[in-house]
């Protein structure tokens, strides 16, 4: 047991050493500068999680370390326990003359240079016991506290987070889960999606103005479940919208088409071509390609969507697509559609364009842990502030005539430690400044 408890006793004074924990608050910022730089893997590594849990308990042995010493001031408050007594007994010391040799009229006057100086006094029969900030002594255990959790938070928050590229036509919904998305990338804790329907209004515009400034590709994304609209906002760059544990990006934009493929029974398959622009004047896209296969995965129909040729930018307005039809044993079509146009490709099958317009590239993340990071940051810089702007001052003095001539016992304490303060009390207290 012994040797149990002195292994725990060099851990932890191990651990409350600052030198190592400034050494992996470096190391720790500078390997989350590789994440921002796009190693997606960063706050995953063994490496980084097993210095931000030595940082983490150096931390909170710091906090905890702290919130005791706070208790102790709380509790003692207004008394005088024998080691206390002892040690004021053994500080600085101010002689008094002849006509100071009474206790009460020299601690009035005492109390009365501490009021002065903005500390709240209680007297007693021979001592005095004056403080101020109290109450701040807190901040520094909540500003290390708030530390720990967020060094919690950072991979917990990173573990169990989702980020993926949705596309969307406009004026069409996406439901959040794992088959709607481009690309995609789920944390190992992540254990679901919102299952929220995400959409994009038909109103996008690609030259949106906001308070005289141009913002740019700008679409109204709706989020909504069961049919009740939840939230809506023009997403623009810096502009995200934000519900729960969702937040949307706009990302970039193209030509999209919605479609419909039709058999002979009048079962149809829908779908969405995504068409991103090739070059900054936007007059040309990249073809989408797409293969309808019967229930044994034999192709039946394999079919291109391109923008129609306008001799110019491309624009959804005038509403038309080119399509490449091949089907197996038959003739390929060629034929250029517009919206809620039909295309018959024989043996009952058709393919049918229900939309043509934008659609908006949004980029969508999933990560609870934000809105707590940000509490918990404002929370430890409020708490630092105050840590240092409201230090805790404290100050005793003891008439004490055990000795052949009667003098003040000062002690005085400054949560910063400055040693002006001290100096200040006792030249204060001597009457120098009465």
């Amino acid at each position: 047991m012994a040797a149990r408890g002195g292994y725990g006793r060099r851990v932890f004074t191990f651990l409350r050493n600052p030198r190592p924990a400034i050494w992996l608050l470096l190391f720790v910022g500078g390997w989350m500068v590789l994440g921002t730089l796009g190693y997606t893997a960063a706050y995953s590594h063994p490496i980084f999680l097993v210095a931000l849990a030595w940082l983490g308990a150096s931390t909170a042995v710091c906090a905890w370390e702290r919130t005791g010493r706070m208790l102790r001031v709380w509790r003692t408050r207004g008394t005088l326990t024998p080691a206390q007594l002892d040690r004021l007994r053994a500080s600085d010391s101010i002689a008094l003359s002849a006509e100071e040799n009474a206790s009460e009229s020299t601690l009035d006057r005492a109390a009365a240079v501490l009021r002065r100086r903005g500390l709240r006094v209680r007297k007693g029969p021979r001592l005095i016991e004056a403080s101020s900030g109290a109450w701040a002594l807190a901040a520094s255990p909540l500003f290390h506290w708030s530390l720990v959790i967020l060094i919690v938070l950072i991979p917990l928050g990173r573990l169990s987070r989702s980020e993926g590229m949705m596309g969307i036509v406009e004026g069409s919904t996406r439901i959040d889960e794992a088959s709607s998305y481009g690309t995609l990338e789920v944390g190992p804790l992540n254990a679901r999606f919102s299952g929220l329907a995400i959409g994009v209004e038909p109103d996008m515009t690609l030259d949106f103005v906001e308070d005289g400034i141009a913002r740019g590709e700008a679409p109204t994304v709706t989020i909504a479940a069961d049919g009740a609209e939840l939230a809506r906002q023009r997403v623009y760059p810096n502009h995200p919208l934000r519900y729960g544990s969702l937040m949307i990006h706009m990302d970039d934009f193209g030509l999209g088409v919605l479609y419909a493929l039709q058999d002979a029974s009048g079962a149809s398959l829908s779908g969405q071509a995504l068409m991103d622009f090739t070059d900054e004047d936007r007059s040309a896209v990249e073809p989408f390609v797409a293969a309808y296969v019967d229930t044994a995965g034999a192709t039946i129909a394999t079919f291109t969507i391109s923008a129609a040729d306008t001799g110019g930018a491309m624009d959804p307005a005038d509403r038309r697509v080119a399509l490449d039809i091949e089907r197996p044993g038959v003739s390929a079509l060629t034929t250029i559609a517009a919206a809620g146009d039909s295309v018959d490709l024989g043996d009952g099958l058709s393919l049918r364009v229900d939309h043509l317009g934008y659609y908006a590239r949004l980029s969508v993340v999933d990560d609870w842990s934000v809105y707590w990071m940000y509490f918990f940051l404002v929370l430890a810089m409020f708490s630092v502030s105050v840590s240092v702007l409201v230090p805790h001052r404290h100050v005793r003095v003891l008439f004490d005539d055990s000795g052949s001539e009667p003098v003040l016992r000062v002690s005085a304490h400054h949560g910063r430690g400055s040693p002006e303060f001290a100096s200040a009390i006792l030249r204060a207290l001597s009457f120098q400044e009465a």
